[in-house]
């Protein structure tokens, strides 16, 4: 890919294009020394680590080459990537699904059958959502052995089920 430095914002184009306008006169197939003096320039794409962004398109002269600078995230971008979206919300069949997957739904069958808990058990049979807050489901995560990260997960690849 390929930039002018003479224009004015840079741009990058895939290639030189098949003719160019210098002084009000049309120029065809200029070569490699007259595109070099008309400001074209090769276009790198700078390799970025996880901590950094790309910025601005600009003109190296050391390297003598167009690219884009090399800009550190903030803080609040990095956490943003590192957050996990985890539903508030699946669908019984898609928790049931999921349960069934991981060798779970028969404990949990035989625990809400035997439960002295009549509204956990109301929950569980008739609930339209299961949602990420509910008493019920995090009593039932605790009884299962999961912790909050696990139940987090659980709700992620829930959602995955259609």
């Amino acid at each position: 890919m390929k930039s002018n430095i003479k224009q004015s914002p840079l741009k990058v184009y895939k290639e030189i294009p098949s003719y160019w306008v210098i002084n009000q006169i049309r120029y065809n197939e200029l070569d490699s020394t007259t595109h070099y003096n008309d400001g074209w320039r090769d276009y790198h794409n700078p390799i970025l680590t996880s901590n950094q962004k790309l910025g601005e398109l600009i003109y190296d002269e050391i390297n003598d080459i167009v690219t884009k600078q090399i800009v550190d995230k903030t803080s609040q971008e990095i956490e943003s990537e590192n957050n996990v979206y985890v539903p508030y919300s699946i669908t019984p069949t898609q928790g049931r699904i999921l349960l069934h997957q991981m060798g779970l739904l028969s404990t949990v069958k035989t625990a809400m059958e035997g439960s002295l808990d009549e509204p956990m058990s109301i929950y569980w049979e008739y609930a339209l959502s299961w949602d990420r807050d509910n008493t019920y489901i995090n009593a039932m995560a605790v009884q299962l052995g999961m912790s909050q990260t696990d139940l987090d997960n659980f709700f992620i690849e829930a959602e995955k089920i259609n």
